[in-house]
């Protein structure tokens, strides 16, 4: 499928054997992709903190629709979850989402756009740490993570609708 665009199905064989260039190191692009994703989840986190939801990673338990988000203990084990989630009761309405779920449903706009936006950066943070192949859901996730980002950092703008792609010549041609 790349092969339209200029690449051969081997030349990552022939990259891979290439020579690093100096003084960059090949998790340099990594590391500054966790960078901006950290930096766009903060943003996120920044929407929630606005509108009284927690702020930091993590999964989360309510009871009722009214009661407080408490954040679960980071160091329980799955089968701890689990076993949490089975022992409320039913009909005290308990709850449990982790942080990018929690705004999800909200009736707030922004809300369900910073749920997106950690949503999507979740995901690619994981492909990325992992060294995971990155699939066309990530690549599509990645092209809409920076127009939701813009969006978030400037709260006048319409939430709906992104503004058209526009092509302009390079400066200095006429």
């Amino acid at each position: 499928m790349l092969g339209r665009f200029g690449r051969r199905r081997d030349d990552h064989a022939s990259r891979a054997a290439a020579p690093e260039r100096p003084g960059r190191s090949p998790d340099e692009g990594v590391d500054s992709l966790l960078v901006e994703i950290a930096a766009m989840e903060a943003a996120a986190a920044g929407v929630y903190g606005r509108h009284g939801l927690p702020d930091q990673p993590g999964q989360y338990r309510q009871r009722g629709r009214e009661g407080a988000w408490e954040k679960v203990a980071d160091d329980l084990t799955p089968a701890e979850k689990w076993a949490m989630i089975e022992a409320a009761p039913p009909k005290e309405g308990w709850r449990f989402a982790s942080l990018e779920h929690l705004g999800a449903r909200s009736r707030i706009a922004e809300v369900r756009q910073a749920a997106a936006l950690l949503t999507a950066c979740r995901g690619l943070r994981a492909r990325l740490t992992e060294e995971a192949p990155i699939s066309p859901q990530d690549l599509a996730d990645a092209i809409r993570l920076g127009a939701s980002w813009r969006r978030l950092s400037n709260p006048g703008a319409p939430l709906d609708a992104a503004g058209p792609l526009l092509f302009l010549p390079p400066e200095g041609d006429d």
